[in-house]
């Protein structure tokens, strides 16, 4: 076939802060043996000679390529300069790949001759092998270590170590994982709620491009919310063949503590577009039979549904976030609990209590029902107790609650009643109201409380937290 009977493909690359492989990443574009292409970089606000190194290959560029346009901006993340590079893209099909990756010679002829043939998939991806600053090729242990010596390690690629680590992070998911990509590569929409599984130098539609809601500050994670969008519409394949290397160095930021945040983030808006325009997803996916759906779904409504939730408040707090383009509830599950943003007014009163974020996801029932318990104490002091100063209730409030927590807990194990697993934190009606009474009585200890409690006598499961504590 002659170069213009080929379909037009847009290589995207947003780039940042890697004047030391730009080059690289570059010339393993020039050296594909898919002739018809076109190349659109932009350089997305690189303290470094990144933007330099690259106008050194313009000319080079505007040989090989149809069309090249290399730009620069401010830094504005790389959600907003992936919208930006698919919206320049001009191709029928559009290659992704990192400003610091490399794609072998044929990548971009094999995923093509896949998907020409292939109308119901939408993006094909390989495998990615590893290599480090020097572009020496690695391995890695169970903690993304860089080991040199292929017999001493656990993973030779970056797929194998993505799968295997949803497993490893979540061993109870072994068998209840969704089949399709360990049998045939096919990868679905369920997939991305555990983990990333589709590897760096991908293809893509651009017709599906065109479907998918545009990137927006609330996606950190640009690939993950891509995945998301695209499974939505079409199948994705996965191939074990090789077909690009991802580079660890120094300077990654997969595995960092914002990388992490991110990716909540990434998912929490996800759950915000299901609540808004998808709907149909749940019925469609059987969302409710996946484990880690109903995980992240659990954390959303945690907040969402907590009395120590102001959505208004928030706003007002910190009007930056509606200005940036942030859900409030997505930052405040992700960012806002991780920088000890105040998702409601009870936290200036009680700033001790950042600690009880209301979506930390080691957030065991048992502080959930301590965070309750303080709740409705402050509840009580604020309102019957106005007088008092806000320092003087924080204190009694501390040292209330805890008091509290621990006989209550305490009692539920000896008549074994455990805290409930149950979605509500309290369980049945009748359990919430022995809890509910075990803190009134306690409250009752406190001089200046002036609370009826003798009538709650009657009640056997409280008889016996007076006489063991001595009430």
């Amino acid at each position: 076939m002659k170069k213009k009977e080929y379909p037009l493909i847009s290589v995207i690359i947003s780039a940042y802060n890697h004047e030391k492989y730009i080059k690289e990443t570059i010339d393993s574009i020039i050296n594909q043996t898919y002739p018809n292409l076109e190349l659109i970089v932009i350089d997305d606000g690189s303290t470094d000679r990144t933007y330099n190194n690259l106008l050194k290959l313009k000319k080079t560029c505007d040989k090989r390529f149809l069309r090249t346009v290399f730009k620069t901006q401010e830094n504005k993340g790389v959600a907003y300069n992936s919208k930006q590079l698919i919206s320049i893209a001009n191709g029928e099909y559009v290659y992704m790949i990192g400003s610091d990756d490399v794609a072998k010679p044929h990548a971009i002829s094999f995923l093509y001759e896949f998907l020409s043939k292939n109308k119901d998939y939408g993006l094909a991806s390989g495998d990615n092998e590893l290599i480090d600053s020097n572009s020496n090729k690695i391995y890695w242990d169970y903690n993304r270590n860089i080991i040199y010596d292929k017999e001493q390690a656990i993973y030779s690629t970056l797929q194998t170590f993505w799968v295997d680590e949803i497993y490893r992070v979540w061993p109870h998911l072994i068998g209840k994982m969704p089949p399709e990509l360990e049998s045939s590569g096919d990868v679905s929409y369920e997939w991305f709620w555990y983990n990333n599984v589709v590897a760096n130098g991908y293809l893509v539609r651009k017709s599906v491009l065109n479907l998918i809601k545009p990137h927006t500050v609330n996606v950190p994670i640009e690939d993950i919310f891509l995945h998301f969008q695209i499974t939505k519409y079409s199948k994705e394949k996965v191939f074990p063949d090789i077909l690009a290397s991802y580079r660890w160095h120094q300077k990654n930021t997969v595995g960092s503590i914002k990388h992490d945040i991110g990716c909540i983030a990434t998912r929490m808006y996800e759950l915000y577009l299901i609540e808004e325009y998808y709907p149909e997803i749940n019925n469609k996916y059987n969302l409710t039979q996946s484990p880690m759906y109903c995980y992240w779904l659990e954390r959303w409504n945690i907040v969402k549904k907590s009395k120590l939730w102001d959505e208004k408040y928030y706003c007002r707090k910190y009007p930056e976030i509606i200005e940036e383009g942030w859900i409030p509830l997505v930052h405040y599950v992700s960012f806002g609990s991780h920088e000890n943003y105040y998702p409601s007014a009870f936290f200036e009163k009680f700033p001790n209590f950042l600690n009880f974020e209301l979506t930390h996801f080691n957030l065991s029932k048992g502080r959930r029902l301590k965070l309750k318990i303080y709740y409705r104490l402050w509840k009580f002091l604020d309102v019957r107790y106005s007088n008092i100063e806000s320092k003087q209730k924080s204190s009694y409030l501390e040292l209330w609650a805890n008091k509290v927590y621990k006989i209550v807990s305490y009692k539920l194990r000896k008549s074994h009643t455990p805290i409930p697993k149950s979605k509500s934190l309290f369980g049945i009606k009748e359990r919430m109201k022995n809890i509910f009474y075990c803190i009134m009585i306690i409250i009752g200890q406190l001089p200046f409380f002036d609370m009826v409690i003798n009538k709650n006598r009657k009640n056997k499961y409280i008889s016996k937290v007076y006489e063991n504590n001595n009430l």
